[in-house]
């Protein structure tokens, strides 16, 4: 049959109408609980997105640090670190790592 679709085309149709209507769902349901899911959403597609244009892959070295420089883990540790040196944070993280190692 000509007009059948592949079994992966059929697949992503229905993952994505299906993902339409949790989202939809959603919005009506418990807005809050949304906008965190797709801002969570958002920042997992930026680290997989600065994963997958890396100049290795063969993308530009420009196209690479536009994703880079809008990642959130590197806005959020440029601004940290500008007050305040890398080694303070190094310290704080094992501190923190063993407080909860102790907590637990």
């Amino acid at each position: 049959d000509v007009l059948a679709m592949p079994k992966l085309s059929a697949d992503i149709t229905q993952t994505t109408f299906g993902l339409a209507y949790i989202a939809h769902d959603r919005i009506y349901t418990r807005p809050p609980a949304f906008i965190g899911s797709a801002m969570l959403f958002l920042i997992d597609l930026a680290q997989v997105l600065r994963v997958l244009l890396q100049p290795a892959f063969g993308w530009t070295r420009s196209t690479y640090n536009v994703v880079k420089y809008a990642d959130i883990i590197y806005l959020a540790s440029y601004l940290i670190s500008m007050p305040l040196p890398r080694f303070s944070l190094f310290i704080a993280a094992v501190l923190l790592s063993i407080a909860m190692i102790a907590v637990v």
